[in-house]
């Protein structure tokens, strides 16, 4: 059966206007799995078009003819035997494996092909991967890293509004719209120039080595996390509390009058003090509590100590006697909701 190609076969103008993967250049000969984000059923499966792929939708002669400029515009473009519509509002993860960076060090000149060792994700709806105007890139799979240990304990609504604020802290706004969000992630293509002049300047160091980490299976969470580790991006730190880390705390108990609510034994006996949900300003306290013991100096401080006193492997006196296990989606999502702050 005949590849069936998304475009037609000359370079992508101008902004972006075709699905594309990138790091620092174009990926291809990578493989393309979209899953339903909830239930993880497969829904479509593609390539990514590599050298190979290019010389046979175009023809050798005019490959040949090709600058660097159009060579590196046809590379990673998807291809599908069947290509999926995909419901509107549903939620999908796009993940691309292997492949091949065509302009690893960003240059805008074509290299010899460097491998991709980890994959690359986005998360979108099917109305944005319908339209085939995206990039799958280092901002996607950075706000993916971000909300991954999360996604069990995020509704859908939840989930959006994090990747809004992830996309409120990495760039402006590359649509036009007068508004950043989300959907700005997807414009940021490094082959074109003005997309990627929106990313944040100090962001742009970052982002390399979220690249490098994916060329070189470093960890990519880590790499993703750094990238808020400089700011008081308490916004982003507020928002994923409020989705996913305050629930399990509720679930377990924490904020309860028995343990850290104001007056509880776990309050009176640390300095750990968690105002409930039913508390308009729980959610920035909770946080500010959090953030001051992470960065505060001493036996009873940072991240390691909390991990530790939750799971019990530190006494953890009071009337509850709540464990998360670290290795649970509970403790993964309180663990990467720290490295946050």
């Amino acid at each position: 059966m005949k590849i069936s190609r998304l475009l037609a076969p000359v370079v992508c103008l101008g902004l972006m206007a075709c699905e594309q993967v990138v790091l620092q250049g174009p990926v291809g000969d990578a493989t393309i799995t979209i899953t339903d984000l909830r239930t993880g059923a497969v829904v479509g499966e593609g390539t990514t078009d590599g050298e190979t792929a290019v010389i046979a939708r175009v023809g050798q002669a005019d490959y040949d003819a090709f600058n660097d400029a159009q060579k590196l515009g046809n590379y990673g473009l998807a291809a599908y035997q069947t290509p999926p519509t995909l419901a509107a509002t549903t939620l999908y993860l796009y993940t691309v494996t292997g492949g091949n960076d065509y302009d690893v060090n960003g240059d805008k000149i074509v290299d010899g092909p460097t491998p991709v060792q980890s994959p690359v994700h986005a998360i979108m709806n099917g109305a944005t991967f319908n339209a085939k105007a995206f990039a799958v890139n280092a901002l996607s799979e950075t706000a993916y890293q971000v909300v991954v240990d999360h996604l069990p304990f995020m509704t859908d609504g939840e989930l959006q509004a994090t990747l809004d604020e992830v996309a409120r802290a990495l760039v402006g706004d590359t649509d036009d719209t007068g508004a950043v969000d989300y959907l700005d992630i997807r414009r940021v293509n490094y082959i074109y120039a003005d997309p990627a002049t929106q990313v944040i300047a100090s962001k742009s160091d970052d982002l390399v080595d979220v690249a490098e980490a994916l060329l070189s299976a470093g960890d990519v969470q880590d790499e993703a996390l750094e990238m808020f580790a400089d700011d008081d991006d308490t916004a982003l730190a507020e928002t994923v509390y409020e989705a996913s880390v305050g629930p399990i705390l509720e679930q377990q108990g924490c904020a309860s009058s028995a343990c850290h609510a104001p007056g509880g034994a776990g309050a009176l006996l640390s300095d750990n003090v968690l105002l409930p949900s039913t508390d308009p300003g729980y959610v920035r306290a909770n946080t500010d509590n959090f953030m001051t013991i992470v960065e505060c100096s001493g036996q009873e401080c940072g991240i390691e100590y909390i991990m530790n006193k939750v799971s019990g492997a530190i006494q953890h006196t009071g009337a509850v006697q709540s464990q998360i296990d670290p290795d649970s989606d509970e403790g993964e999502a309180l663990e990467a909701w720290l490295e946050l702050l």
